[in-house]
C-alpha cells in the first residue's frame, strides 16, 4: 500500500514539474522580449543623439515602456518620448523624465526666453507674444496669425535650458477677408503717418496690430502718451474695426507721473 502511495506521489510531483516548465519558458521568453524592446529603444535614442548629456533609464513592464531620468530641456523630453514610441510600436509610453535644473534666476530665464521670441523671423507687427516666468515655469500668451507660428514659438521655448515646464496659451487670430482688410488699413495708417514714423527708431516694431473677429488690439510700447492716444483714435476713426482695444505701454509713463 505504501509503495502505491509513493508511486502516486512521484507521478504527481513529476506532473507538477512538467506543468511548471511551460510557465518558466514563457517567463524567460517574455523577459528576453522585454530586453529586446529596451535595446531597440536605447539604440534609436542613441541614433537620434538623445542620450548624449542625458541620463535616461528604460524599463519595459508588460506592454508599457517607462522612461525615467533627466534631460537637458523640454524639447528633448518630448523627443525621447516620440522616438521611444517609434521603437516600441504598440506599447504605452510612460514619460517620467525630468528637466535638469539650471542655475539660472527667473530674470536670466526671462532674458533667454525673450531672445528666442525676438529671433523668430516670422514674428511680425501682426503677432504679439508675451510671457511670464515663475520658478522655471514659462507661460506664453498673446496672438499669432498662423497656427504653425504658434508651434514655432513653442518649440523654441522648449529648447531654452532651465525651462522645466511650458504652458502655451497663445491664441490664433481669426482668418477672413474682412480681418485682413482691417489689419492692412491699420498698419498703413500707423506706419505711413509722418507723426509716427520719426519716433520709429527701434529694431522691433513698437506697435503690434492684432485683429480678431473684426476687433483690433493694439499691443506694444510707444515713447509718449499722446502717441498711444493717437494710434487708438487713428485706427478707430479710419478703419472698419468694430472696436479698438488699446493696450499700448508708454516708455516714460513713470517719469510723466512724477
Amino acid at each position: 500500500m505504501k509503495s502505491k502511495i509513493s508511486i502516486v506521489l512521484i507521478v504527481l510531483a513529476f506532473g507538477l514539474s512538467l506543468a511548471a516548465i511551460p510557465s518558466e519558458i514563457w517567463a524567460q521568453a517574455n523577459n528576453n522580449h522585454n530586453q529586446k524592446i529596451e535595446r531597440s529603444v536605447e539604440k534609436r535614442l542613441q541614433d537620434q543623439q538623445l542620450t548624449k548629456g542625458n541620463e535616461i533609464a528604460i524599463a519595459v513592464e508588460g506592454k508599457t515602456v517607462v522612461l525615467t531620468g533627466t534631460v537637458s530641456d523640454i524639447h528633448q523630453m518630448n523627443e525621447v518620448e516620440k522616438q521611444t514610441g517609434k521603437a516600441a510600436r504598440g506599447y504605452i509610453i510612460v514619460n517620467n523624465l525630468a528637466v535638469t535644473q539650471a542655475n539660472l534666476t527667473d530674470q536670466q530665464l526671462r532674458d533667454n526666453v525673450e531672445k528666442q521670441i525676438q529671433k523668430n523671423v516670422f514674428y511680425s507687427i501682426y503677432d504679439w507674444v508675451e510671457f511670464d516666468v515663475n520658478n522655471g515655469e514659462v507661460k506664453l500668451a498673446g496672438w499669432v496669425r498662423e497656427s504653425w507660428n504658434k508651434r514655432q514659438f513653442e518649440h523654441a521655448i522648449q529648447k531654452v535650458p532651465g525651462v522645466i515646464k511650458l504652458d502655451d496659451q497663445i491664441q490664433i487670430e481669426s482668418q477672413s477677408i474682412f480681418d485682413d482688410e482691417v489689419r492692412n488699413q491699420a498698419a498703413n495708417l500707423i506706419y505711413n503717418d509722418p507723426y509716427f514714423v520719426p519716433s520709429y527708431t527701434g529694431s522691433g516694431a513698437p506697435i503690434h496690430i492684432i485683429v480678431n473677429d473684426g476687433n483690433v488690439y493694439l499691443e506694444g510700447q510707444v515713447s509718449r502718451a499722446d502717441m498711444r492716444d493717437w494710434a487708438e483714435n487713428t485706427v478707430y476713426m479710419n478703419t472698419k474695426a468694430f472696436q479698438v482695444f488699446d493696450d499700448l505701454k508708454v516708455q516714460n509713463d513713470r517719469a510723466e507721473k512724477n
